[in-house]
Formats: C-alpha cells, sequence, structure tokens
C-alpha cells in the first residue's frame, strides 16, 4: 500500500490525471507505474493526480482552500 498524509497536496508536478477514479484505483495506478512517486487525491470528485516527485522532495501543502485533498505515497 501506500503511506497516508491527510489534508495535504503536493503542488506543480502532476504527471497524469485519472478522472472519477476511487481512491484504491488511484494508488493501485501508481504502483502500477515505476516513475511514480506519490499521488494527490481530491476527495469530492475522484480526481486522483500522479507526481514523479514525493515530499523529501518538495514541500508538502497543508493549505489548499476549497476542495480537499489527501496525498499518498510509496
Amino acid at each position: 500500500g501506500m503511506t497516508y498524509v491527510a489534508d495535504a497536496a503536493l503542488p506543480g508536478h502532476n504527471i497524469e490525471v485519472l478522472y472519477n477514479t476511487a481512491l484504491d484505483g488511484c494508488q493501485q495506478a501508481c504502483l502500477n507505474q515505476s516513475w511514480c512517486q506519490s499521488v494527490d487525491y481530491q476527495r469530492v470528485d475522484g480526481i486522483c493526480y500522479l507526481q514523479n516527485v514525493n515530499s523529501s522532495q518538495v514541500p508538502l501543502d497543508y493549505n489548499i482552500s476549497g476542495t480537499p485533498y489527501d496525498h499518498y505515497y510509496k
């Protein structure tokens, strides 16, 4: 599985975006890609952002206004 960080996102590094995706599908899409290090999951609309960096390289943003995001990393 992936490690969960509540109410956080990693801005500016989206490589691939999946729409209408359940959380487990979002995580699996990242786990299936060797380049994918982390995902941001927008909980309300089920939007999954696959990223090629993680929070050890880019600081997480905990102050995103509006729609809630969670961050998951390998």
